[in-house]
């Protein structure tokens, strides 16, 4: 007998080709994907990385107090008439050291970024990539979820006979296991668990959990793991913009140690710059987590159900 519950439509139109071809455009988006994050995660890296040296490092320190002491008239010449000595011409590298390393040059791009543009260029640059990577998350989540939606059901022909059920059936395993080893955000298996040895489940992500206090910290924790990578840049441009705007209000060792504070214009352009961009990048990270949960929420439902259906069919084959 037929089982009125298979729902035929979802393969009208549907081959083992189009299958194949679509799997193929979604493992090529999960390349771009990755390629998207990296690009954010370096970018980000280099804005703090800027701001720490000019800001919070060791030398920053050392110079703002060098410049004290030379101010007050505590600080020797260094010149006794034989030539400067070595601790002035060490003190004279490392505050160059200091100096270069407020500055990022980008060959590939052919740009050199100083720390005092970090707050703009870089959140600017930040939401250009996150603006494709919001396109390429949303092109993911369609390419995925409609393939799914797709093949969520058995084969059936025009009459309502089963066509090939074993061929249907194990098509849809490989569609689950193509897009589940290759999307690097897919948690089907919150714990910390190790495969070592060939004994215990083999599809354990697919279960139903313990929702113990320890079971919601794991899911919790690889949560975090996932949203961190579209929210790092947010954090990332938040945290240079804080440190730019700090800096107004500390001794500035290139101005003779003065402080400008709220009365530098550039402060206000500077910020009301950084508000543009920051708007779009805050925006497109966070839709691209979403697009990544939507995913991440689908692929299990479907894995579940293979899960479920090889259960079922094992179970029947049993009582026969």
């Amino acid at each position: 007998m037929h089982d009125a519950s298979i729902d035929g439509r979802d393969w009208i139109g549907e081959s083992h080709e189009s299958v194949m071809a679509r799997l193929d455009g979604a493992r090529t988006v999960q390349g771009q994907v990755r390629a998207a994050l990296v690009t954010l995660a370096v970018i980000s890296g280099m804005m703090l990385i800027v701001s720490y040296n000019a800001y919070l490092s060791y030398d920053s320190d050392w110079v703002r107090q060098a410049v004290h002491e030379e101010q007050d008239g505590r600080a020797k010449s260094g010149d006794d008439g034989g030539g400067r000595s070595l601790s002035a011409e060490l003190k004279s590298e490392e505050l160059k050291t200091w100096v270069a390393a407020q500055a990022v040059g980008i060959a590939l791009l052919g740009v050199h970024v100083s720390v005092d543009d970090a707050p703009t260029i870089g959140t600017f640059a930040l939401a250009v990539v996150s603006i494709w990577l919001l396109l390429l998350m949303r092109r993911e989540n369609h390419t995925i979820g409609f393939l799914m939606r797709a093949t969520d059901s058995q084969a059936v022909t025009s009459d309502a006979r089963i066509s090939d059920e074993g061929a249907h059936r194990s098509l849809r395993w490989l569609i689950f296991h193509s897009i589940s080893a290759s999307n690097m955000f897919l948690t089907l298996d919150a714990s910390l668990a190790r495969v070592d040895d060939l004994k215990g489940e083999s599809n354990p992500f697919v279960t139903n959990p313990s929702y113990t206090w320890r079971e919601r910290g794991r899911r919790l924790a690889f949560g975090f793991g996932r949203g961190f990578f579209f929210l790092f840049p947010v954090a990332a441009s938040s945290i240079v913009w804080g440190l730019d705007v700090w800096s107004y209000f500390r001794p500035d060792p290139f101005d003779d140690m003065s402080v400008s504070g709220w009365a530098e214009p550039f402060l206000y352009k500077s910020s009301a710059t950084y508000a543009l961009f920051a708007i779009p990048l805050l925006y497109c990270c966070i839709r691209s987590n979403a697009y990544s949960i939507a995913t991440n929420r689908v692929v299990r439902q479907y894995g579940a159900r293979l899960y479920q259906a090889a259960v079922r069919r094992e179970s029947t084959f049993a009582m026969r």
